[in-house]
């Protein structure tokens, strides 16, 4: 019960933030499981060319294209709840939104 209410407390810390920061151009659905959370942005984002900026930033994902046997998914990205605290994550969720800033 107390893991549940935790990862209960980081999903909705993720999504609020997804939704302040990232809402105007990522699509995502809140996970009902699991420990991640996976959004899709405009075909021409590649997440991939984008991570060497984000590792700058001191904020990490994994690419689409890892999840992909095809080497598609370019545009998606995937983020973990999981192993991070509220505070972490809305201020993760504050960094990788800078990588963005151009392309709104």
């Amino acid at each position: 019960d107390t893991l549940r209410r935790t990862y209960a407390r980081r999903v909705r810390a993720m999504d609020e933030a997804l939704r302040e920061h990232l809402g105007d151009i990522a699509r995502w659905n809140r996970p009902k499981g699991g420990y991640f959370f996976w959004l899709e942005f405009d075909e021409a984002v590649d997440t991939t060319a984008l991570r060497p900026r984000a590792d700058a930033l001191r904020t990490g994902y994994q690419p689409g294209e890892n999840s992909s046997s095809a080497g598609g998914l370019k545009n998606c990205l995937r983020l973990s709840f999981a192993h991070y605290g509220e505070d972490q994550i809305r201020d993760g969720i504050v960094r990788l939104s800078r990588l963005f800033d151009e392309i709104r």
